[in-house]
């Protein structure tokens, strides 16, 4: 694994080009977004851009020392360009005018010293584990292989295809088997019945959920609570073990993707994932109506200096109020955020004050503005 980022960029001299045109998800205007690489996360941000099934048209496959000079070329008639290029080449072969989006984040929890008082700091979550306890949900820890089997088989794989799609990603069962003997399978049953789990790895003082599944019934997933009950109960666990931190695994580089959000709910702390080795450089010319769009439907993290910052397009008729701002900002805001950039359509009441490590940003004055010249204005 450590030397996996340098050996990348020999394992991918030609890198294929392609072109979707479709209608654009929420404003449904004609959109276009060049391509190259391919990938699950592709395939996550095209899904995003676009409303339906979008037409593809290949182009070629590209060198990657020529790959910068074929996008900047195909720049000019597209409203997006996504690039997926390990980091080392995006170093050495690509200039600083795109956001490079990592192809994952992490997300980390402290351990903290009493779970009433975390939840009674958020009413949505006091209220989602007061659903655990309504439906009697109970938790426990097993080592044996033949539960591990009935998981995997039965919970983890079935739950990842009907969540995913044809975009799901399964774990490898024999890595994931070794995985379960550095820690074990937490089950959450109701009525003496396991109808969810989750795999635990520990390393030292971190306890890590790796994966988790669930019975195929529609109602386990949403009425049940079996998420929440699967992090209440195991952060009990790693408060027993006597662990520091909990690596809640990683998710979509998006401040709107379902599972950052619910980890966010929890207090989770947004950091960089150690073998995230490609990153989705994102480039648009102007701000267009399908990036506008894109941008107020899929919030963007991305690579900003040291750390990770978030970009968002605030879509209103009117100008954004003190009030509304404010509710902007903590619906969006997470610890582990070094900076988060919000774009109104309609500009932001006059005399605003930008809250805390936010840039406030009128599309009007940006419209014609690259990421690069974005990130400038918002270090001025």
């Amino acid at each position: 694994m450590r030397c996996l980022r340098y050996t990348l960029p020999f394992t991918n001299l030609r890198i294929p080009v392609a072109i979707f045109r479709g209608r654009s998800r929420c404003d449904g205007q004609l959109g276009t977004v060049v391509t190259t690489g391919a990938g699950n996360g592709m395939n996550y941000l095209i899904h995003c851009f676009f409303e339906s099934e979008p037409q593809r048209e290949a182009v070629s496959n590209v060198p990657v020392w020529n790959l910068a000079r074929t996008l900047q070329r195909l720049q000019a008639t597209a409203d997006l360009t996504i690039a997926r290029v390990d980091r080392l080449s995006t170093r050495f072969l690509f200039d600083a005018g795109s956001l490079a989006i990592p192809e994952g984040v992490g997300a980390t929890l402290t351990v903290p010293e009493d779970l009433a008082m975390l939840a009674r700091r958020n009413h949505h979550l006091k209220d989602d584990l007061r659903v655990v306890r309504r439906n009697g949900l109970t938790s426990d820890i097993t080592h044996a292989e033949s539960d591990f089997e009935v998981f995997y088989h039965t919970m983890y794989v079935p739950f990842i295809r009907n969540r995913h799609g044809e975009h799901a990603v399964i774990r490898n069962i024999d890595w994931l088997r070794r995985t379960f003997g550095h820690g074990g399978l937490q089950w959450i049953r109701r009525d003496g019945q396991p109808i969810a789990g989750q795999i635990l790895q520990r390393r030292g003082p971190i306890l890590k959920f790796v994966v988790l599944g669930k019975i195929s019934e529609e109602w386990a997933p949403v009425k049940s609570g079996t998420t929440d009950a699967l992090y209440f109960f195991g952060i009990q666990h790693a408060k027993e073990l006597g662990c520091k931190l909990i690596d809640l695994g990683g998710c979509r580089p998006s401040l709107g993707d379902g599972v950052l959000r619910h980890k966010r709910k929890w207090g989770a702390l947004l950091v960089e994932q150690p073998y995230a080795y490609y990153d989705f450089l994102v480039h648009w010319t102007r701000f267009s109506g399908p990036v506008v769009a894109f941008l107020a439907h899929t919030p963007l993290v991305f690579r900003d200096r040291s750390g990770l910052s978030a970009i968002a397009v605030v879509d209103r008729s009117e100008a954004v109020t003190r009030a509304e701002a404010a509710k902007v900002y903590h619906a969006m805001w997470m610890p582990g955020l070094r900076r988060l950039y919000l774009v109104a359509t309609a500009g932001w009441q006059a005399g605003q004050e930008s809250p805390p490590q936010t840039v406030l940003l009128n599309l009007a004055d940006v419209e014609d503005c690259d990421p690069q010249k974005l990130q400038t204005l918002g270090n001025t």
